[in-house]
């Protein structure tokens, strides 16, 4: 299953199919039906704004009309070092040793200059990378349940409404009973008992029961995870490669070229659509009616997201989307204004 531009893993897919001879069904995903979102928003009864479970739901109706249960690689990442910010914090944990501060602020401001920046686009990057991993502690490196930053997140709530503790608060919180443990490391715990419950294992779950299908990972058996944890993360990620171990594992028996594949996310091309295809939905939800809204948020600043989204200026692809999230459920639970069956 994925989006319709996005055939990379739904080649891989038919060619395990082909492998152990089973039957296959391409399930593209699209922007069509607006009628889910309310109805997701329903079930989900919070602001939710991972996109990634409109796949999920869309997946599990199709399935439901052959199985009553399904499995899931849920869980895989967490155990054996499958996402990026462990790589990261590798890297910069090795940085901080080989890099004296002063060298480090030094490239920092470096960086930072518009020259280099406009010469090197790669430059900027790197200067964000390099503020987020190495300059920070590992609860500061862990922003992944907050896309804004704390500029951003300043400027958009009217001075009322600021949070006392940001989301920084939550993950210190978390983080405080994992002991003593490198930055690579403290940021699978964090994963483990942050992330996969409070996003991944909730998304699936409810999306998946609202088609009524049950879904199961055999990743998440504990004496699974308890034998990964048990393991030093050169043996999980050697080197720089991610799911080390799991690879060599598959290597076994599955086409070669799965083994090697490189890793993707799990979502529909949602910048695109909010762009493009939801660009109304944009407009509608969070252009007029959110940033119309007395006492939470700067309207100006929301609608300076959306007009620099739109143009290409900048990337405000989850932070749009967080705020229709908001206002979707805003209209579902506290105006009653929408109800789960309408379209948006």
């Amino acid at each position: 299953a994925g989006a319709r531009e996005d055939e990379g893993e739904a080649r891989l897919a038919r060619l395990v199919a082909g492998r152990f001879e089973t039957d296959h069904t391409d399930l593209h995903v699209g922007y069509g039906d607006r009628t889910l979102l309310p109805r997701m928003a329903w079930h989900f009864g919070e602001p939710f704004a991972d996109i990634s479970a409109l796949a999920v739901h869309q997946i599990s109706k199709a399935a439901r009309e052959h199985i009553t249960v399904a499995l899931t690689g849920d869980g895989g990442d967490e155990s054996f070092c499958g996402y990026a910010n462990v790589r990261a914090a590798l890297v910069a944990e090795r940085m901080r040793r080989l890099l004296p501060g002063p060298v480090r602020t030094a490239m920092h401001t470096l960086l930072g200059q518009g020259a280099v920046r406009r010469r090197l686009p790669a430059a900027a990057r790197f200067d964000r990378w390099l503020t987020r991993y190495v300059a920070r502690p590992a609860s500061g490196q862990y922003d992944l349940i907050n896309h804004w930053d704390a500029a951003l997140r300043q400027s958009l709530y009217v001075a009322r409404a600021l949070p006392e503790a940001g989301a920084a608060s939550v993950v210190e919180s978390v983080q405080q009973g994992a002991g003593s443990l490198s930055d690579a490391e403290l940021h699978l715990y964090t994963d483990v008992r942050l992330r996969l419950p409070a996003d991944y294992l909730t998304k699936v779950d409810i999306a998946s029961n609202m088609a009524s299908l049950e879904v199961r990972s055999p990743f998440l058996d504990h004496e699974v995870m308890e034998l990964a944890a048990s393991l030093p993360l050169s043996v999980r990620m050697r080197g720089w490669r991610q799911k080390a171990l799991l690879r060599a594992l598959v290597k076994r028996r599955l086409p070669p070229e799965l083994a090697s594949a490189p890793k993707r996310g799990f979502g529909p091309p949602l910048g695109r659509w909010l762009r493009r295809e939801w660009a109304d939905l944009v407009d509608g939800l969070v252009d007029r009616r959110l940033a119309a809204r007395d006492g939470l948020f700067d309207g100006e600043v929301i609608r300076r997201c959306v007009a620099e989204h739109r143009a290409g200026i900048a990337d405000h692809t989850q932070r749009l989307w967080t705020l229709a999230a908001l206002e979707l459920w805003l209209e579902l639970f506290v105006d009653r204004s929408l109800s789960p069956g309408d379209a948006v």
